[in-house]
């Protein structure tokens, strides 16, 4: 044989030695991994012998709400002096469909907001009147509601001017 070709087959026999490194470390490497999930997944824990109770509470669904865009801006009817009141409201219901419901009658909503603002004095805005004024909104516009009924009124904003 030619020296060319005895060399040719010398070097096709000669296998790389970083190849072989690198395929060691790579099965060294799947096989920690393969080990160590197989350790963490079938470890037993005193408490996972118990079969656990868990208990939940119903958890009560928030209102949908339907927020009046414009500022109530009404003069008040108190004698000694000239004024005011800024409110804004946010009205919550249950029922999925009244928001469009709300959105028809919203002239309505302001008109009786207004004319039931229009009967107050400043002094009537504390803690306990206020309550009182969301009860008030509410008996004046529930009873035009057909699709469901507002259960509670929020102010975002009171400003009395005094």
């Amino acid at each position: 044989m030619s020296e060319k070709k005895i060399k040719e087959k010398n070097e096709k026999g000669k296998v790389n030695p970083m190849m072989i490194l690198l395929v060691l470390m790579f099965v060294l490497i799947v096989g920690l991994g393969a080990g160590l999930g197989y350790l963490i997944l079938n470890q037993k824990s005193p408490a996972s012998t118990k079969p656990a109770t868990v208990v939940v509470n119903a958890l009560e669904l928030p209102p949908l709400t339907y927020p009046v865009t414009k500022d109530f801006i009404v003069n008040l009817t108190d004698k000694d002096a000239d004024r005011y009141v800024k409110l804004n409201i946010t009205l919550a219901f249950t029922g999925t469909k009244l928001q469009a419901e709300l959105l028809t009658i919203d002239s309505f909503i302001r008109d009786s907001v207004i004319s039931i603002l229009r009967e107050k004095k400043a002094s009537d805005f504390t803690a306990k009147g206020t309550e009182e004024l969301k009860k008030q909104f509410m008996t004046r516009i529930n009873p035009y509601l057909k699709t469901g009924k507002i259960s509670e009124i929020y102010f975002n904003d009171i400003f009395v001017k005094n």
